[in-house]
């Protein structure tokens, strides 16, 4: 019984951690053998965060070319810009791709922490 209790509270710590965030958001993308996608993601550099690839396919199968941002409109402090990542489909097939948003040198979980999901289908 000891060890059932402990269980749940762990179980309601983790989920009270992760609940707190934005439940992983997911799109798909469909695109030709050869030709470069780009998918476009909402930041605030300003604040710290940034979007990184946290799961990628096979790069034999969908490739990673480049990020570039670009700032928003507002010259301020805080204002939203745009992250733009680039891929090659090399291979047909059906892939995933994965983003987490974050402030990368924090080593515990942010109240901002985001995470896409991309489904990527190669004609």
């Amino acid at each position: 019984m000891k060890n059932f209790a402990i269980c749940l509270v762990i179980a309601l710590i983790t989920y009270s951690c992760f609940s707190q965030n934005e439940p992983m958001k997911k799109e798909t993308i469909n695109a030709m053998s050869g030709s470069v996608f780009t998918i476009r993601l909402p930041a605030v550099f300003g604040e710290g965060y940034s979007w990184r690839v946290i799961e990628s396919a096979d790069t034999s199968c969908v490739k990673f070319l480049k990020m570039t941002h670009f700032a928003g409109k507002e010259d301020k402090d805080g204002a939203p810009e745009t992250q733009l990542f680039s891929f090659r489909g090399i291979k047909k097939g059906s892939y995933t791709v994965k983003f987490v948003y974050e402030q990368p040198w924090l080593k515990e979980k942010s109240p901002k922490l985001q995470y896409r999901s991309f489904s990527i289908i190669i004609n």
